[in-house]
């Protein structure tokens, strides 16, 4: 027997959706607004510089980003792996929560490793590295327009620690808070080469300090792996 025409006014639409699953709904669209924000702009890291490139594709030039350290380092160790939708993520460990642990190098325990994590060629462990974070500007961006990019830079490849390392401990530069850092780009893939430049001393105008300050950031926060909610105090907290 054929259905009957439905009528121009419909009865309300029963509801059939638990209010849980809703619920879990309403705050995953939560969170990708939030990520959203935080990605707009140059984002809330520093990032290594892309090479320049022309309308056709071809490279003109080396990648560069000019930035100013804002704070103290705090020192971790990093892997990367795989997520379980093919993505990217970044484990991190606080140097100093592994210390109380009794851990020492970066030894960390097998049952911390995610399984896709990424691995050394030869002898396929895990690829841990050491990486010190700051908080820095980004002169770059902010001399483009945008309004004092502070940053978080995570500092992990070794030739560029080294040349971080000769800045800090030189008398012509010393305290790396007191001068600029251009970190230059040049390559691709296994050819690319990073190099890190320190620049002739100066002192920030004092508003440009006055704006660091009044940054809510928690470096060992971001060092422990936490969320971006609970690195960056300018970002809404993620209700459980």
């Amino acid at each position: 027997m054929p259905l009957k025409a439905a009528k121009a006014a419909q009865k309300p639409v029963k509801e059939f959706l638990p209010a849980s699953f809703k619920l879990q709904l309403e705050k995953e669209e939560l969170e990708r607004e939030q990520r959203r924000k935080s990605s707009e702009g140059p984002g809330r890291y520093l990032r290594a510089p892309k090479e320049e490139v022309n309308d056709k594709g071809k490279v003109t030039g080396p990648g560069s980003v000019e930035f100013r350290v804002m704070s103290e380092a705090v020192f971790g160790f990093t892997l990367w792996y795989e997520t379980e939708d093919g993505g990217r993520a970044c484990k991190r460990w606080l140097s100093e929560d592994l210390l109380e642990r009794g851990i020492e190098g970066g030894n960390i325990p097998p049952d911390e490793i995610p399984e896709k994590c990424e691995r050394y060629a030869k002898s396929n462990k895990p690829k841990i590295t050491k990486a010190l974070s700051m908080v820095v500007l980004n002169l770059t961006e902010t001399s483009n327009g945008e309004e004092n990019v502070f940053q978080i830079w995570d500092l992990d490849k070794s030739t560029m620690m080294e040349q971080f390392a000769s800045a800090c401990n030189s008398p012509n530069f010393g305290y790396p808070t007191g001068y600029d850092f251009i970190w230059t780009r040049t390559g691709q893939m296994t050819d690319t080469k990073h190099t890190l430049q320190p620049q002739p001393p100066y002192e920030l105008p004092q508003d440009v300090v006055d704006a660091y300050e009044a940054l809510e950031v928690n470096l060992k926060a971001h060092a422990s792996g936490a969320p971006l909610d609970e690195v960056w105090g300018d970002i809404e907290k993620k209700e459980d």
